[in-house]
């Protein structure tokens, strides 16, 4: 009996290990009033041209490049590939973006970052892109509603974590607030 004790507290080890690592979800919710309205807002969201680090219109940290893509692209529906770079690591990754218009100029704004294999495998081949995330999967779902001269902008975060970047639930979270901030001062320049 003693010497299955090593094995059966390796197996135990490996399951606890396994269970502590699980994907897991880390979500935030802001609202918050822009100046502008929902078009102008919108207009802001779609100049994936002028958003990087630093030198350019719209800031965003770490940020080197967000590309709009050709694949499938329409006007209510299309890829946008964005590469950030940080100290410890480079993320590059492919969302798909879904808009729903209404006709008094509010939107609603879905992007999913892209996990099908098969769809991952076809963005590549196209774009010569690479797909290394941080997050196992991540969501943003805005709300914009025109309020007196402005826009009420409501933003929805679900980031999905494993392993290692599951174990920092604080840092996930704060991360998606100080994006929330940027993306706040962004709408309203």
């Amino acid at each position: 009996m003693l010497r299955f004790f090593p094995l059966c507290l390796s197996v135990s080890l490996l399951c606890t290990t396994a269970i502590a690592f699980a994907a897991k979800n880390f979500e935030h919710t802001e609202s918050h009033l822009s100046p502008n309205s929902p078009a102008k807002v919108e207009a802001i969201l779609r100049d994936y041209g002028n958003y990087c680090d630093h030198g350019c219109r719209y800031s965003r940290p770490n940020l080197v490049k967000i590309r709009l893509l050709d694949y499938k692209k329409s006007d209510t529906s299309w890829y946008t590939w964005t590469y950030v770079s940080t100290t410890f690591k480079d993320v590059k990754y492919f969302t798909h973006v879904q808009l729903n218009r209404k006709k008094d100029g509010a939107f609603h704004w879905q992007s999913q970052q892209v996990k099908d294999p098969q769809l991952l495998r076809t963005l590549k081949a196209k774009t010569g892109l690479d797909h290394k995330p941080a997050f196992v999967g991540g969501s943003t779902s805005i709300t914009a509603v025109k309020q007196g001269s402005g826009t009420k902008f409501t933003q929805h975060v679900v980031v999905e974590a494993d392993g290692f970047l599951a174990r920092f639930p604080g840092k996930i979270i704060a991360g998606i607030k100080k994006s929330f901030r940027w993306t706040f001062h962004n709408i309203d320049l």
